[in-house]
């Protein structure tokens, strides 16, 4: 009966995520974005396919807009996107092309360094 339980479980889990969308390499954001110049890390996650690039989808944004950029552990950021509006996917470029097992990071700042403590949430795709 257990293992049953533990089977149908699982396959659940995998159709939920499937239908989502959301994969092993998505970090979930639910954070107040910080004051001034501050930047605030997204959870790291190690990417499940080569790419050069992240995406991030936020689907509650308090300041006008939210500054990312992403980088390879041990790596320099790259380029900085400026998400201005919610349920819009956004690409985030790295600095180079990384394969499936590269841990990444991404971080994020208000992009009008206003002194408000607002909040955000979503997710972001290390893909």
């Amino acid at each position: 009966m257990k293992k049953n339980k533990f089977r149908i479980l699982v396959s659940l889990g995998i159709i939920a995520s499937s239908l989502t969308g959301v994969s092993a390499a998505t970090a979930s954001i639910n954070s107040s974005v910080p004051t001034a110049q501050g930047y605030k890390t997204v959870i790291s996650k190690s990417k499940t396919q080569t790419t050069n690039y992240g995406t991030v989808r936020l689907t509650k944004k308090e300041p006008d807009a939210v500054s990312f950029s992403a980088k390879n552990n041990g790596g320099s950021y790259g380029s900085v996107t400026t998400v201005t509006q919610t349920g819009t996917t956004y690409r985030v470029n790295y600095t180079g092309t990384f394969g499936s097992g590269t841990p990444m990071t991404a971080r994020f700042r208000n992009h009008n360094w206003s002194l408000n403590s607002n909040m955000i949430t979503g997710t972001f795709d290390y893909k």
